[in-house]
C-alpha cells in the first residue's frame, strides 16, 4: 500500500463532510435585499446594453414575461445594438422559439429545449382541438392555410390560436405574431351568440388580428422538444437554469418562474448538488425566508458587492428578472409585477413607482 493512500470508514467520512458543510454554512454573511438587488443588476448585465443577444437569451431562457416588455424593457436594456429585427432573425434561423407560459406571459426557449417546459395543456375548446389536429396532420402552416382549410370564423380562429399559444401548444417563428395575440382562456362557440354579438366580435377581432406572416407549428415536435431526458435530468436542468439566472435560488425565486417542477422537488436536487460541492447553502439574503442555495462564484461576487451612493439610480420594469421586488418579496412601497409598472431603484432600494 502506498504511503500516500488513506482509508476511512464511510460513516466517518460522511461525518467529516457534514461538519465541513456546517462550517461553510456558518461562514455565510447575509446581504441586505438592497445589496442583493445591486448584485442581481450586475449579474444579469442590466447596467447597460453590453452583451450579445445569444448570451442574454441563454441566461434568461424560459423566463416568463409579458410579450410587450421582452423587447422594449428586457432585451434592449442588455443587448448591444438591439433592434426590433434582432430577435426575429434569431427565431427565423431556428435558434430560439416563443412559448406561451399562461397568464399572458411568454418564454423564449432554445430550440431543442422545449422538453424542459412542456406541460399538459389540459382541456381545450373544440375549435382549438380542430386547429391542433390540422397542424399535426399538415405540419407548419401559415394563417392563410387555416382560413382556406378550416370551417372556422375569423374570430374563432384567432381565439383558438391564442388559446393554443398561451397553453404552450403552438408557436410562431415571428415574435410579433404571438405578441399581438390577445389573452384568452378558451375559444367561444359562436353558435351561442346572436347576430349583433357576432358582428361586434368580428369588428373587435379584425382590429386585433395578427398579421399574415410567420408559420404556426406544434411545440410538441422533435425540433422544438429536442431529446428528452429523464425526470431527474429535467429537474436538474431547470435548477441549473434558475441558478444561472439569479446566482442565488430561493423558494420565492423558483416559484416565480412557474416551472413544471415544485420547489420541494427542486430543493432535494439542490441538496445533492451541495453535497457534490456545486452549490452553497446558507442565508445569503436577509428578509427572504426558507432555504437558500447559491453558486460558489455568486457567493464571492455577492460578498464583494457594496451598495454604492444614493446617486446609483435605475429605472426598471417591474417584470424585469433583475428586479427582485414584488410577488412576495418585501419592500417599503407596494409593487406589483405588471408590465406597465416601473420601479425607481436607488442604491438597490425601491423608492418610487410609476405607471406607463
Amino acid at each position: 500500500m502506498s504511503d500516500s493512500e488513506e482509508w476511512s470508514h464511510p460513516a466517518s467520512l460522511e461525518q467529516v463532510y457534514r461538519r465541513t458543510l456546517s462550517i461553510l454554512r456558518g461562514q455565510v454573511q447575509p446581504s441586505s435585499l438592497a445589496q442583493f438587488t445591486r448584485f442581481l443588476v450586475d449579474w444579469q448585465g442590466r447596467t447597460g446594453p453590453t452583451s450579445s443577444l445569444e448570451d442574454v437569451l441563454e441566461q434568461l431562457e424560459g423566463y416568463p414575461a409579458p410579450p410587450e416588455v421582452w423587447e422594449s424593457e428586457i432585451l434592449s436594456e442588455r443587448v448591444t445594438g438591439y433592434s426590433k429585427s434582432s430577435l426575429e432573425k434569431l427565431m427565423s434561423r431556428g435558434k430560439v422559439f416563443a412559448m406561451g407560459a399562461g397568464s399572458g406571459k411568454v418564454r423564449l426557449v432554445e430550440r431543442g429545449h422545449g422538453w424542459l417546459f412542456v406541460t399538459d395543456s389540459g382541456e381545450i375548446s373544440a375549435s382549438a382541438e380542430l386547429l391542433a389536429r390540422f397542424l399535426a396532420e399538415q405540419g407548419a402552416s401559415f394563417f392563410e392555410d387555416f382560413r382556406e382549410s378550416l370551417d372556422l370564423s375569423l374570430s374563432v380562429l384567432v381565439d383558438s390560436l391564442a388559446e393554443l399559444f398561451w397553453s404552450g401548444v403552438v408557436t410562431n417563428d415571428v415574435f410579433g405574431e404571438v405578441a399581438r395575440l390577445r389573452r384568452t382562456s378558451m375559444a367561444q362557440d359562436e353558435a351561442i351568440l346572436d347576430r349583433s354579438q357576432k358582428m361586434r366580435k368580428f369588428r373587435r377581432t379584425w382590429k386585433k388580428l395578427p398579421g399574415w406572416t410567420g408559420r404556426w407549428s406544434l411545440v410538441r415536435s422533435k425540433g422544438y422538444l429536442g431529446k428528452s431526458g429523464t425526470p431527474v435530468e429535467r429537474v436538474e436542468a431547470l435548477v441549473r437554469l434558475v441558478l444561472r439566472r439569479y446566482g442565488v435560488v430561493t423558494c420565492e425565486w423558483f416559484s416565480r418562474e412557474k416551472l413544471p417542477v415544485s420547489w420541494a422537488v427542486a430543493a432535494r436536487v439542490l441538496e445533492r448538488m451541495e453535497w457534490r460541492g456545486e452549490v452553497r447553502r446558507g442565508v445569503f439574503v436577509d428578509q427572504i425566508s426558507g432555504l437558500q442555495y447559491a453558486l460558489p462564484e455568486a457567493v464571492e461576487t455577492l460578498r464583494s458587492t457594496r451598495v454604492v451612493s444614493a446617486d446609483d439610480s435605475l429605472r426598471i420594469n417591474a417584470c424585469d428578472p433583475a428586479s427582485p421586488y414584488g410577488g412576495g418579496i418585501p419592500s417599503d412601497i407596494p409593487i406589483s409585477r405588471v408590465p406597465n409598472l416601473f420601479v425607481r431603484l436607488e442604491a438597490g432600494q425601491p423608492v418610487s413607482v410609476e405607471r406607463a
